[in-house]
């Protein structure tokens, strides 16, 4: 188990609407500390229209349960249960999997055997949620009787709404939500264990990570590395660099993603909202999860972004 904290996400990506055709279902389950907060209603209305967006973007036909509860420190945190599999196993559960062109790209960048990493540090094995394996076919391996993630989010930080009664320097609930939705399927925080170097298990977007164009990139002290799935000639985001948040979030920058490592509160001048946009969609995309509807080259377009979360790990 583990604990780290990180600022999160605010600004404007593009929207996805619920669509009646999606697979993933996600089931929230709310704790007393929500059902039995006075501002109950508005709260699950902000988290279920997270829920709605997700299910609406993916037909992965999987469950996903996950329990909300409110906190009183921090900004939010999830904590989820994962297994783990072999290089092998990863690259022809991705392969099996593959069914946008992005996806073709993505796996077709995957060496043939997994390569000697910085400093021979990683322990050869990729450690995914549960909903994440699930989504690759490993229904054994993916089996869980409980929640595969509870989140928990503190409420007297947030705005409910995005129309209505934003209070200056809370942060937008809608937007953490789905930053910590995204972690519980596998991408955002849980995609890279940079962090845990140098014996840990590779994360669901460790492979799709560079500093160069054909390299590679799992230095924490190096001063950049992004997304790109093809090979690194593509740079589709920067990734976290900055120590104390999650390496696999997004590097700030003018435009804010629901998944970026730092961003900015309310203000009157900055809306602190955003929705999944094209990166969050293409990392879930690459990690196993099906796009409704397919795109032709949603991965290539690159979007920039800022928030203050936190995430514990619990390996099953």
């Amino acid at each position: 188990m583990r604990n780290n904290l990180r600022l999160l996400a605010s600004a404007v990506a593009f929207g996805i609407a619920a669509s009646s055709a999606s697979a993933l279902v996600i089931t929230p389950n709310f704790d007393a500390s929500i059902t039995g907060n006075a501002n109950s209603a508005a709260i699950k209305a902000a988290i279920n229209a997270a829920i709605t967006q997700v299910q609406g973007a993916f037909s992965t036909p999987i469950t996903v349960n996950i329990t909300f509860k409110s906190i009183a420190t921090g900004l939010g945190q999830s904590n989820s249960v994962y297994g783990s599999l072999t290089y092998a196993q990863y690259k022809a559960d991705l392969t099996a999997a593959a069914t946008s062109p992005n996806d073709l790209t993505s796996v077709g960048s995957l060496p043939a055997t997994l390569p000697v990493l910085l400093n021979n540090n990683s322990n050869g094995t990729f450690l995914l949620t549960k909903p994440n394996l699930r989504a690759l076919g490993e229904a054994a391996l993916g089996a869980n009787a409980g929640a595969d993630t509870t989140i928990s989010l503190n409420m007297g930080l947030m705005n409910f709404s995005r129309t209505a009664g934003q209070v200056n320097g809370n942060y937008d609930l809608q937007t953490i939500a789905l930053h910590e939705i995204s972690e519980s399927l596998g991408t955002g925080g849980n995609g890279c264990n940079l962090e845990n170097y140098p014996t840990a298990s590779l994360g669901s977007l460790d492979m799709f990570r560079y500093s160069a164009n054909g390299t590679r990139s799992y230095d924490p002290a190096a001063a950049s590395s992004y997304f790109s799935i093809n090979g690194g000639l593509t740079n589709i985001k920067g990734f976290n660099q900055a120590a104390g948040a999650d390496y696999a979030d997004w590097l700030n920058g003018p435009t804010t993603q629901a998944q970026d490592a730092f961003g900015t509160p309310y203000s009157n001048t900055t809306p602190g909202v955003a929705d999944l946009g094209s990166n969050e969609l293409t990392a879930l995309d690459v990690a196993g999860y099906t796009l409704v509807p397919e795109p032709a080259s949603l991965g290539l377009i690159a979007f920039v972004a800022g928030g203050l979360l936190a995430r514990r790990r619990r390996r099953a």
